[in-house]
Order: structure tokens, then sequence, then C-alpha cells
């Protein structure tokens, strides 16, 4: 669970390696670092409601640092593990308007597109390694981060970068909360913390009234994930909200 919803936090993936390796194989490597438009992010916060939560926080840790030495060790036995590079989606409509967002598909305002071409001239003069796959969730904001870094770099002589979009890499679903401020969500904030902040906290189920109902979403009914996702999504999978 740790793991995953670690992977559904990350908008944009740009993994680069010595062939290409497995986003199994990479995904448990070394984080070279995370790539924000405005400044690069060295560090990551943590946030704890109490103590307790501090100690179940830091068991989760260790597991997951457990698992991911076990699998180091396995792929440096065979091939060079090469690096993994985090890079967070531009700012969308509703980032400006301070929404909830999750799955709901909305696009990325014109700070976000500048954002993203900040990132990728951060890339080009900061980082010389190659990139050869670039992972990204299936949504509008993250696709069109990924789509203008891919043309910068490729645009300055890079060789051509594989896109691969993966709904699991969604964001969180807000379930009931999606397209609310968190004004007119109504919760408070402990409530917000643990929807926000923990892998317990889990919002409200949306219902088939939702004005952004996630299984009538184009995407989701029609299919047509399968042409770009290898992994079948089934309607009725589709989460109306998530932990």
């Amino acid at each position: 669970m740790t793991m995953r919803r670690a992977a559904r936090m990350l908008c944009c993936l740009l993994v680069h390696s010595a062939s290409a390796a497995p986003v199994s194989m990479v995904a448990s490597g070394v984080l070279s670092a995370m790539i924000m438009p405005d400044r690069i992010a060295w560090h990551v916060r943590r946030w704890h409601a109490d103590g307790a939560a501090r100690v179940r926080s830091q068991r989760r840790i260790l597991d997951v640092s457990r698992s991911c030495a076990t699998a180091n060790a396995a792929a440096t036995s065979t091939k060079h593990l090469g690096k993994l590079i985090l890079v967070r989606h531009g700012e969308s409509t509703w980032n400006m308007d301070n929404k909830f967002t999750g799955w709901a598909d909305v696009p990325l305002t014109d700070a976000g597109r500048a954002g993203a071409h900040r990132t990728a001239q951060v890339l080009r003069s900061e980082f010389k390694e190659t990139v050869d796959v670039l992972y990204t969730s299936v949504l509008e904001r993250a696709v069109e981060t990924a789509q203008i870094i891919i043309a910068s770099l490729e645009s300055h002589g890079h060789q051509p970068i594989e896109l691969r979009q993966r709904w699991r890499l969604n964001e969180r679903h807000y379930g009931a909360l999606t397209g609310l401020s968190k004004r007119e969500s109504g919760c408070d904030d402990f409530e917000l913390f643990q929807y926000r902040m923990t892998l317990a906290g889990r919002p409200p189920a949306m219902q088939p009234d939702h004005p952004y109902f996630t299984r009538r979403e184009a995407k989701y009914v029609s299919g047509e994930l399968l042409f770009v996702d290898p992994e079948p999504l089934a309607l009725a999978d589709v989460p109306l909200t998530e932990s």
C-alpha cells in the first residue's frame, strides 16, 4: 500500500538507465532529485499528527527501505541501476483555484506551461544524463507537462524520449471533495490533514450525481486507455475515493 501510494504521488517520471530498465527496477533505485517548476527540492518533508503517527510512519519508511534495499541488491547484480528524476506537473487551473483535483482531468494554466518549460531548461543545464523513458499519469495536466519537457529536450538535440502513460500514477482520488476548495469542503484542519497527508485518511466517496463523477469520464468509459496503457482498468474498478 505504501509503495502504491508513493507511485501515485508521482505526476511525471523521467527515467534514465543504461538500457531502459523496467520501471519495477528503476523505481526501486536511488532518488536523485525532485524538480519543481521554480526550484529543485533535495529533501522530502514529513508531517506527523502525533507521536503514534510518527512511530507508524517511521515503521512504514523502514519497511519500504528494507524492501528497496533487497530490490536494489537483486537489480544491481545484473545491470546498471540508472537514475530516477521526479518532476511535478505545472500549475493546473484547479491548483490556481485551490481546489481538490484528484482524478479530475483539468488543463494547465499558462503559468503551468511556463513552469514546464523552465523545468526543461533545468534538465538541460543541470542534468547531463540521457533520458530514455518518461513515465506519467494519464491525466491531462501531467501529460501536457511531459510533452512540453520532451519537445524542449528533443529540440535541443536530445535523443527521442519514449512517453509511457500509466493510470496507476494518477493523483490520489479525493472522492466527494473533488472540485471543492478547502473552505467549501467543510472539513476541519484535522480532517484535511488526514485526507491530504496520511495513508489512512479516506475522503467520502463520490456518488453518481457528483458533477465530476469519475466513472463518466470518457477515457475510462470508452476503454481508450488501452491505447496508451497496457494494463486494463475496468470501469467498475475506477476508484470513487482513495486512502
